[in-house]
């Protein structure tokens, strides 16, 4: 079964245990609006009510957030992974498959270190010897070490005020495994 609940002005959500992901979320207070059998339907009538009622609307339907979740859960114990995994991601168009999820992801490293840089220090360091010999100088290979977060696989989120090898090689204009290098050395 699932049910929508609605926390009041705040959401409403899909779950199939609301107790449960009410209280993750740190709410005490809400209302099951509706019960499906049918996750496709749950997911048409959570968006519907969303517009209905002046509520943020979820990017991802219910029914896709859920497939995910069930991968990552057999992913953790072992079951599957790997290109699987990845293929059936692909094909949803979630996680870092969704082009603008991706590109949120980006934009939040990049807003953490504008955030913690001016655009002059920023430009100082990216300009500083990296265009012309693709090497790294030492404030560089310094940046590099703080900011680079290296990926285990392409699923993970990074973290905010860390960048990714390929943002960081773009950053510099030298080959990730320049940065890779960096960050190990």
């Amino acid at each position: 079964m699932y049910h929508i609940y609605h926390i009041k002005g705040v959401k409403i959500g899909c779950s199939k245990n609301p107790t449960k992901r009410i209280k993750q979320q740190g709410y005490s207070k809400w209302e099951i609006l509706e019960t499906h059998i049918d996750i496709d339907v749950a997911s048409v009538r959570e968006r519907e009510l969303q517009k209905q009622y002046g509520l943020p609307i979820d990017v991802v339907p219910y029914k896709q957030s859920f497939t995910m979740q069930k991968l990552s859960d057999c992913s953790a114990a072992g079951k599957i992974g790997g290109a699987i995994a990845g293929k059936i991601t692909s094909k949803l168009k979630i996680g870092l498959h969704n082009p603008k999820k991706r590109k949120e992801y980006s934009q939040a490293g990049i807003k953490g270190l504008y955030a913690k840089y001016s655009a002059d220090e920023l430009k100082q360091i990216r300009s500083k010897g990296a265009i012309k010999k693709r090497k790294l100088n030492e404030e560089q290979i310094s940046f590099v070490k703080k900011h680079y977060y290296p990926i285990k696989n392409q699923h993970q989120i990074l973290p905010t005020n860390k960048l990714s090898c390929g943002v960081l090689a773009k950053m510099f204009n030298v080959n990730k495994n320049i940065i890779v290098r960096a960050f190990k050395s």
